[in-house]
């Protein structure tokens, strides 16, 4: 069984001992606070995503549509899982596990264009997370843009990560590198 109430916690248990309604009631009044408390009153609980939190919309001059960079969480609010979703409806899902080696968002003839990697992230904490892009498709050029995931209470935000300083943004705008007419790579990348 499913249920989950106005403060979107969502738990999933079976009933040991306990009577349905006596449960339902309780935990629609907000009886039950942590997963923790359902289980030492003889419930099992499951984790399931507590929500996801969208993190930066991205676009380009050089391709049509967008995405979205999104974060997964857990019921504690810690980072499960990183997201990149298009308006076309393709998801990639970026594991914890698989940031070290990079995680490529978008690869085109043959070419990454961009991809995300991070040596240090941390579920509760955030970490740092290397953009890296094709810079110059014609010479195999890769540049990298330095952000960092932090959290903010029970909020995630993505600030930049270089000699300007900390800024946040919600915002990612990939300026597209043209040759005679031709996008062969991305020139730089604006936040905002």
């Amino acid at each position: 069984m499913e249920f989950s109430n106005n403060n979107n916690f969502r738990i999933q248990f079976s009933i040991s001992n306990f009577s349905l309604l006596s449960v339902f009631f309780a935990f629609l009044a907000g009886s039950f606070a942590h997963s923790s408390e359902l289980a030492s009153c003889g419930f099992y609980a499951e984790a399931v995503p507590f929500s996801d939190q969208n993190l930066a919309h991205v676009t380009s001059d050089g391709m049509k549509g967008y995405g979205d960079i999104k974060a997964t969480l857990d019921q504690d609010g810690n980072l499960q899982l990183l997201r990149y979703e298009t308006d076309k409806g393709l998801k990639t899902e970026i594991p914890l596990n698989q940031l070290p080696q990079g995680v490529s968002l978008k690869d085109l003839e043959g070419h990454t264009i961009a991809k995300l990697a991070s040596q240090n992230m941390n579920p509760g904490s955030g970490g740092d997370i290397q953009l890296s892009y094709l810079a110059d498709g014609m010479s195999g050029t890769y540049e990298v843009f330095p952000i960092e995931l932090v959290r903010k209470g029970n909020f995630w935000v993505l600030q930049t990560n270089d000699q300007s300083g900390h800024k946040e943004f919600t915002s990612i705008f990939l300026k597209a590198k043209m040759f005679f007419g031709i996008v062969i790579g991305i020139e730089k990348v604006e936040v905002q």
